[in-house]
């Protein structure tokens, strides 16, 4: 198991502070995102919800569905692939809700 050094240590935190997400950090540093996420869950305090809303993302998307008379809009501000997956889920959901209703 390889494991981070000093420096990235200091990296990540540093980079975190200023804001940077999982996955910036990771391009930035070589590093798998799931090792810089997986570092930063243990070894730095979380942040409140207002801090989180606050910090830039990686990604971010606007959709429209419609299902007869009403237009339901998610927007998501995520990584690339929890977006899609939360856009599938949320779109199945509301076509399954439209389908009974």
């Amino acid at each position: 198991m390889n494991r981070l050094t000093e420096a990235q240590k200091t990296a990540i935190k540093e980079m975190r502070e200023s804001g940077l997400g999982y996955k910036s950090i990771a391009k930035k540093l070589l590093l798998s995102r799931d090792t810089v996420r997986s570092f930063c869950v243990r070894n730095i305090a979380s942040k409140t919800d207002a801090e989180h809303d606050s910090l830039p993302v990686d990604h971010e998307r606007r959709r429209e569905i419609k299902t007869g008379e009403t237009t339901f809009v998610i927007t998501t501000a995520y990584s690339e692939t929890a977006t899609e997956t939360l856009e599938k889920k949320l779109e199945k959901l509301i076509l399954d809700d439209a389908i009974r209703g």
